[in-house]
């Protein structure tokens, strides 16, 4: 759901903040261990999260599951594309191809919806409510962190306050009548907002926050309600300054600042770069251990 760069497996990223030490991301993953995402490896670049032969078996749940209500017939999912736009015109062929082919087109079908710039805009990312927000499946959305801390990645698809509830077809001031409360029961975002709230809570320690929101974006991830795309930072580049010096954040104006930086009269090598991340990653080791020592 969040536009260019490497393959996301999470939606909080998986080194967005440390607990005791250790990425979020290996906290989420304890926290997956029973679901249908256990020993998935969640780091960022890689198809951790692609499992067709789960995808499988959860379809023919679902098929049965239809069939005792009386559904037959093939699923059909509108999905939106802006026609005009060549990259998202061939990632959403790309995508009916992987899913058609995986479930089989009898089973569920992608129904390219294709619209005109301003069509598409308006019912993707300027759309304001669950209601105009008319499609199926849609990857016509992201968001940017606001500041160091879950919550401003989690609390978007809150069912009481979410600011990108209107994504998944709700909206917050409608979230107490009766198809929404329905929908909010049946999809389990209920309980996903009693994690949010019990994470909420906890302010005076950020380790016991951090594991408590660990587990909201386990039940995330393991809902499928999103699922992460791709995300910023991952386009090549040629840099002068040394590497791990110039300050870094993945929210605010952190990595906007030159403090620290400095700067060669040469361009930084991969060797130069690997051997100065080797040595970061073994501090950040160090430190991680002293942590759970004390």
């Amino acid at each position: 759901m969040v536009k260019q760069g490497p393959l996301r497996n999470e939606f909080t990223p998986p080194s967005f903040v440390t607990i005791n030490g250790k990425n979020f991301g290996t906290q989420v993953k304890k926290d997956l261990a029973s679901t249908a995402f256990s020993n998935v490896n969640l780091a960022d670049a890689q198809d951790g999260t692609y499992k067709p032969a789960k995808a499988k078996e959860y379809l023919a749940k679902a098929l049965k599951t239809l069939k005792s209500e009386g559904v037959t017939g093939t699923i059909h999912l509108d999905l939106p594309v802006d026609e005009k736009s060549t990259i998202n015109l061939n990632e959403a062929k790309s995508f009916k191809k992987s899913v058609e082919a995986t479930l089989g087109k009898k089973n569920v079908t992608i129904d390219l919806q294709l619209l005109s710039d301003d069509k598409f805009n308006a019912i993707t990312y300027y759309a304001t409510t669950g209601k105009a927000s008319d499609y199926d499946i849609s990857n016509a959305s992201g968001w940017s962190p606001d500041y160091d801390d879950p919550s401003t990645y989690l609390e978007i698809y809150n069912p009481a306050s979410g600011s990108n509830l209107h994504t998944l077809g709700l909206d917050p001031s409608t979230s107490k009548s009766a198809s929404n409360t329905a929908a909010i029961k049946a999809t389990g975002l209920d309980e996903y907002e009693k994690l949010l709230d019990k994470a909420e809570a906890i302010t005076q320690n950020t380790n016991a926050r951090y594991k408590a929101f660990a587990k909201a974006e386990a039940w995330l991830t393991n809902s499928g309600i999103q699922i992460p795309v791709y995300s910023l930072g991952g386009s090549p580049s040629v840099t002068k300054v040394v590497p791990y010096t110039k300050p870094y954040a993945q929210s605010g104006l952190g990595s906007a600042r030159f403090k620290y930086m400095r700067v060669q009269k040469t361009a930084v090598t991969k060797a130069q770069y690997n051997k100065a991340k080797t040595a970061w990653e073994a501090k950040r080791a160090k430190i991680a251990k002293a942590d759970e020592t004390n």
